[in-house]
C-alpha cells in the first residue's frame, strides 16, 4: 500500500507504535478488535471475517475512530476503543467533581466528553448546606476545562469537550459570552440548547421565561448568540426537540447532550464507537456511479467490526461499561470522501443533483447498516434495551445496536485515507493543515495539500501548470479556465451558507444519530449570514449547527496559505 507523505506523517506522529509500519499497524488494530468474536464463540466464519476486516482497513476503504487505532491490540494499554462519551452533572459538588474525574480518565484513553450544565443552579443562588453563594455553571465549565488542560489524550492530543446550557437557564447570558476572548476555555466547544418553546417565541418576536422566572425577549438572546458565533464560532446551537426525536430509547431518559463535535447525542454514562467509509473508494469509474454491491458488503463488514469494538473495549468507567455493553450498544457508521466523490462525478456540491445523490447515498448507507445490525442480532442477540425502544414499538426486526449511523468530522482518519473529510466541501483546492501541536512548544505539524482530482482534471485538458497559480491564489481557481472547472470544483468558501445547511439537512434526514458539519464562511461573512444559517438549520430539521468565519481565531487549523 503506497501511502501519501501526509498520511505517513500523521501515522508516525499519532498512531504507529514502536516498530510498526502500515501492515503491522493494520494487523494490530484488526486482531485487537475481532478476536473478541472468538472469545464469545459467535459466528463460525471468523477466519474469513478477520481477513475481510483487515483488507477493508488496509485499503483505507473503512477506518475506525482514533481511540481504536491508538489502543486496539496494545498489550497493557488503554482498553477504550470509543471516541464519544457523555457524563451527567447534577447540582451538587460531588456530582461535578466526579464528572471532572471521569472526564480526565476518559481523555487519558483518547475519548472526548460532553456535559449538559443546565442542572446546576445559577450564579448568585444560595447554597443551603453552607449558606454560601453558588458560582454558577460557567465556573464549573471553566474548572473542568482547566483539568483538561493538563491531561493529554492517550499521550497524543489534548482533551476535547462539549459544554451545553439550555437557553432557558438563568445564566444563559454568561454562557453565551463565556468564549468572547480568543483562547478562553480552549478545551471546550460550547452550544446553546435551543428549545421548541424558544423558537416559537423567536418566530413570533415574543418573550420567553427562564427557569428562575426572568423574562427575556427571544430576539435579544438570539442576537447575542448570533453575534458571538460570528465573532469566533462559539456558541453553536443544538435543537433539543430535534435531538430527542432521534432518541432510540426514550424509556431510559431524555437525550440532551452530545460529544465534542456534536454528531453523537448520548444518554448519561453512554458511549459510542465510530467508523467511516471512504465513499470515493467505491466509485465504479466505468459506470460513473457508486459500486452499490461492493459498498453494501463493506458496510456489513464495518458494522460487524464496530460491534466487535464494543465487545473488545474496556471502558474507563464501570457505569459506561454496563450501559454500553449491556444496554444500547450504539455504533455510528459514517462516511468521508463525499466532496471527492462529487468531484469524480463532475457534480457541483451546491447543485440539486448533489442533494439528490446525497439522499440516495445516505439512504443506502443507513439501510445497509440497519440490515447488518439485524443480522448480527440473530446470532448475538438484540441490544439490552431493545424492549421498549422506539424500534421495538415500531414492530421492527430486532437489532444488535440501538443506533447504527453517524456523520462524524473524520479529521485525522480522512488524512490517513487521503480523502475529503466527512460530508464537508473541500476547504480549499490548495491549503495548509496545522495539526498535532507539540505538547511542550505548541508548534503544529503543517501538512500541505493540493487537490489530486483537480490535478488529474487539469492534466487531462493540458493545463496542469495552473496548479501553481492556484497555490499562489490562496487556494482558489485563477481566471481563464474552462467554465465546467468553476462549476465542479467548489470549495467551502464558494458554496453559499444556505447550501451548506441544505447538504447537512439531507444527510441528517437519513442518519440515526446526528451530523457533524461546520459551516465554513469567508472572512467577510456577515451577522445576517449566521442568522440565516441557524434559522434554516432549525427549519430543515438539523440536530445542531456550528459556523466558523475564516480568520476569526488565532491558531486556525486550516489555512489557505
Amino acid at each position: 500500500m503506497q501511502l501519501s507523505e501526509n498520511a505517513e506523517t500523521v501515522l508516525q506522529k499519532r498512531y504507529y507504535k514502536e516498530g510498526e509500519d502500515w501492515t503491522r499497524f493494520v494487523t494490530r488494530v484488526t486482531d485487537g478488535v475481532v478476536t473478541s468474536e472468538k472469545n464469545n464463540d459467535w459466528e463460525d466464519d471468523f477466519p474469513q471475517f478477520r481477513d475481510d476486516a483487515f483488507n477493508l482497513i488496509y485499503h483505507r476503504e473503512f477506518l475506525p475512530n482514533s481511540p481504536c487505532l491508538m489502543n486496539a491490540g496494545v498489550e497493557g494499554g488503554y482498553g477504550n476503543l470509543a471516541a464519544c462519551f457523555v457524563l451527567p452533572i447534577d447540582d451538587d459538588l460531588r456530582s461535578i467533581k466526579l464528572a471532572d474525574y471521569h472526564s480526565a480518565i476518559i481523555h487519558q484513553s483518547g475519548g472526548g466528553t460532553g456535559f449538559n450544565f443546565s442542572a446546576i443552579r445559577p450564579r448568585g443562588s444560595t447554597v443551603r448546606g453552607s449558606g454560601g453563594v453558588a458560582s454558577g455553571p460557567v465556573s464549573f465549565l471553566k474548572m473542568i476545562d482547566s483539568s483538561c488542560e493538563v491531561i493529554k489524550q492517550g499521550g497524543t492530543r489534548r482533551g476535547a469537550n462539549m459544554g451545553i446550557l439550555r437557553v432557558d437557564h438563568p445564566d444563559i447570558l454568561d454562557f453565551i459570552r463565556a468564549k468572547e476572548q480568543d483562547g478562553d476555555i480552549s478545551n471546550f466547544n460550547i452550544s446553546v440548547g435551543i428549545t421548541a418553546e424558544f423558537m416559537a417565541a423567536l418566530q413570533e418576536n415574543g418573550t420567553y421565561c427562564t427557569t428562575a422566572g426572568h423574562v427575556y425577549g427571544a430576539s435579544f438572546i438570539w442576537d447575542l448568540l448570533i453575534e458571538a458565533a460570528h465573532r469566533n464560532g462559539d456558541p453553536g446551537v443544538l435543537f433539543l426537540d430535534h435531538m430527542e426525536a432521534h432518541n432510540p430509547t426514550p424509556q431510559l431518559g431524555v437525550q440532551d447532550t452530545t460529544n465534542p463535535c456534536g454528531e453523537q447525542p448520548l444518554l448519561p454514562y453512554e458511549a459510542c464507537v465510530l467508523g467511516s467509509i471512504d465513499l470515493s473508494k467505491f466509485i465504479d469509474h466505468d459506470r460513473n456511479d457508486f459500486d452499490w454491491i461492493r459498498l453494501g458488503k463493506a458496510i456489513h463488514i464495518a458494522i460487524r467490526f464496530l460491534d466487535d469494538m464494543i465487545e473488545a473495549s474496556d471502558f474507563p468507567v464501570e457505569a459506561i461499561n454496563e450501559r454500553v455493553k449491556h444496554g444500547n450498544r450504539r455504533v455510528g457508521l459514517g462516511v468521508m470522501g463525499w466532496a471527492d466523490s462529487l468531484y469524480h462525478f463532475g457534480i457541483a456540491y451546491d447543485s440539486s443533483e448533489a442533494f439528490e445523490l446525497a439522499g440516495t447515498v445516505a439512504t443506502a448507507v443507513d439501510c445497509y447498516a440497519v440490515s447488518s445490525s439485524e443480522r448480527l442480532a440473530e446470532v448475538r442477540s438484540p441490544f439490552g434495551n431493545w424492549v421498549g425502544s422506539k424500534w421495538h414499538k415500531a414492530f421492527g426486526k430486532p437489532r444488535r445496536n440501538a443506533t447504527v449511523t453517524t456523520i462524524a468530522p473524520t479529521g485525522t482518519i480522512s488524512m490517513i485515507a487521503d480523502c475529503s473529510s466527512g460530508i464537508e466541501p473541500v476547504f480549499s483546492l490548495a491549503y495548509k493543515k496545522n495539526v498535532m501541536r507539540d505538547w511542550k512548544t505548541n508548534e503544529p505539524t503543517s501538512l500541505v495539500y493540493g487537490n489530486q482530482i483537480l490535478r488529474r482534471h487539469l492534466a487531462d485538458i493540458g493545463r496542469e501548470e495552473e496548479l501553481t497559480r492556484i497555490s499562489d491564489n490562496s487556494g482558489q481557481l485563477p481566471d481563464g479556465l474552462p467554465d465546467n472547472v468553476y462549476r465542479i470544483f467548489k470549495t467551502a468558501f464558494t458554496v453559499a451558507p444556505s447550501d451548506h445547511v441544505k447538504m447537512q439537512a439531507v444527510w441528517q434526514k437519513f442518519t440515526e444519530n446526528a451530523v457533524s458539519k461546520t459551516i465554513n464562511m469567508p472572512t467577510n461573512a456577515t451577522i445576517d449570514d449566521v442568522d440565516t444559517i441557524y434559522r434554516t438549520a432549525y427549519d430543515l430539521g438539523c440536530v445542531g449547527v456550528t459556523v466558523y468565519r475564516d480568520g476569526s481565531r488565532e491558531g486556525q487549523v486550516l489555512t489557505s496559505n
